[in-house]
């Protein structure tokens, strides 16, 4: 949700130094049009990226709600409301705002286990070696992927033409200080 609308243009705001700046540009949107490029057959007769054989990079917030040994990615894994007693509950946006949640990690959809063709979870490609999950493999749940799944970046032939649309509009610049910034720093 950027500016009241349910996908924008973003940009990076420049940062002066000695570095050469590359622009960065992406279309921020939510969970069901970020998941419809890589994941569900398309209404347009596109085919979803994943399915069509294509990885998907994604950044998200690892630090939320894991079993790193296993390599489950899951909503309420753990029960952290039973444990301190209380609902401790936010939206994404309040996530973001208030800097509870940032993406800060990168990895890949590899694979997709549908069930009455929705989404139900993701074969992720992990970068932290073959010791933790299936030999680097791990499983992302719908659930996690909708609450921390925060950049998914696909070929343009996968992405609806309303959605493609964006990229001629002028970008709205996300300043230095933006939590979101984080996603295009690694």
């Amino acid at each position: 949700d950027v500016h009241g609308q349910e996908a924008v243009l973003v940009g990076l705001q420049p940062v002066q130094g000695p570095i050469v700046e590359v622009p960065v540009a992406g279309v921020v949107a939510d969970a069901d049009i970020l998941g419809s490029a890589g994941f569900q057959d398309p209404v347009d007769g596109r085919k979803s990226a994943v399915l069509d054989g294509d990885p998907v990079w994604f950044a998200a917030d690892i630090g939320k709600e894991n079993y790193g040994a296993e390599g489950i990615l899951k909503v309420g894994i753990y029960d952290y409301d039973g444990l301190f007693g209380f609902d401790r509950e936010l939206t994404k946006k309040q996530m973001v705002t208030y800097r509870h949640s940032t993406p800060n990690h990168a990895m890949v959809f590899v694979g997709i286990d549908r069930k009455d063709d929705k989404p139900v979870k993701w074969l992720v490609e992990n970068s932290w070696g073959t010791k933790n999950g299936d030999k680097g493999y791990w499983a992302m749940y719908d659930d996690w992927f909708t609450r921390y799944v925060y950049t998914v970046i696909v070929h343009e032939r996968h992405v609806e033409k309303n959605t493609l649309k964006l990229l001629d509009t002028e970008p709205v610049r996300l300043p230095a200080w933006d939590p979101m910034r984080s996603a295009y720093d690694e």
